[in-house]
């Protein structure tokens, strides 16, 4: 029933939209080369109210039937920019290519963040998106961006998305641009976003990708300095498919990157409370935060039932003796 991948049929009219669990049952019936298409679908006729992985590692690790998956390698499933991209450091420019574990980079406020993994060089499909002042940059059809169409731009929230989803809706219907990324404090101009006015495929060619330690997981690229994406699975597994979750970083105060991608899916903060670490969200679903530091910090939450537990940058955790 699924293989056609008419999702307009399923989400029309007066019908209510199906649940996350439904689409997920629906995206597993789908062989590889469909789950795309699927995915885009589903982002097109829900307009994006439903959280739904990127295609690609994200997919993989949401229908894996493992009780623990370790998702991202060394720098968060694969995400890629080209391997010339010029990053903005502290102290002058080095590029994609060249950045190494330990450097620092520049954030979306205009602070110095540190690298802490790059991945293995991959060669997947790219494109090149071209912004309103000029400027490109070429990066492969998983990359993630912070953008706005309309409806978010006024409500200034806006939604993750991959390169290969820009590139299937540059334009809205009425021919205006359709997705604004916010401006750096380095480079701002009089407006606070730039546009993408295309969103190319083009010759593939290396990349490879990096993860920060930037409380909103952004990073500058490219000689104008475009806020560019860290990561993603972890929120979409905590609002759509698990009821009690967990997230544990080395220190508990460096969720903050997460609560406010939570905040912009959510479109609210609305049942969080900072100081004891626990979300509140609709119905029983519940949130927490969690800090591992020190391996005896493991006991406090024990015999807490989570049917998530999920550890953002493994690495950074001390093992057990």
């Amino acid at each position: 029933m699924h293989g056609a991948v008419d999702i307009s049929d399923l989400i029309s009219g007066n019908r209510p939209l199906p649940s996350p669990a439904e689409l997920l049952a629906m995206l597993k019936e789908l062989p590889e080369a469909k789950q795309k298409k699927f995915i885009k679908e589903v982002g097109k006729a829900t307009g994006s109210r439903i959280w739904m992985p990127l295609p690609g590692p994200q997919t993989e690790a949401l229908l894996s039937t493992a009780d623990i998956i370790g998702f991202g390698g060394a720098a968060g499933g694969g995400k890629g920019l080209a391997l010339n991209t010029m990053l903005p450091t502290p102290s002058g420019w080095t590029t994609m290519g060249e950045v190494a574990p330990g450097d620092y980079l520049i954030d979306d406020k205009g602070k110095p963040c540190r690298v802490l993994a790059v991945s293995e060089i991959s060669n997947r499909p790219c494109f090149r998106l071209t912004f309103d002042d000029g400027s490109q940059i070429i990066a492969d059809d998983v990359h993630r961006w912070l953008t706005f169409d309309a409806l978010e731009l006024a409500a200034r929230t806006g939604t993750v998305r991959s390169t290969a989803q820009i590139a299937d809706s540059v334009l809205t219907e009425n021919g205006k641009y359709n997705h604004a990324i916010p401006e750096a404090p380095p480079c701002r101009r009089t407006g606070a976003f730039r546009y993408i006015v295309s969103c190319d495929p083009v010759e593939t060619v290396p990349t490879r990708c990096l993860s920060v330690d930037s409380p909103s997981r952004l990073y500058l690229a490219g000689t104008t300095m475009i806020p560019t994406h860290n990561t993603d699975l972890i929120c979409g597994l905590v609002l759509e498919y698990h009821e009690r979750s967990i997230i544990f970083r080395r220190e508990k105060a460096q969720t903050e990157g997460i609560v406010q991608r939570l905040e912009e899916l959510r479109g609210s903060q609305d049942g969080f409370n900072s100081q004891k670490g626990i979300w509140k969200m609709e119905g029983s679903k519940l949130l927490e935060f969690g800090g591992l530091a020190n391996p005896d910090d493991r006991k406090r939450y024990q015999g807490r039932a989570h049917d998530l537990k999920a550890y953002d940058e493994a690495t950074e955790i001390p093992e057990d003796d």
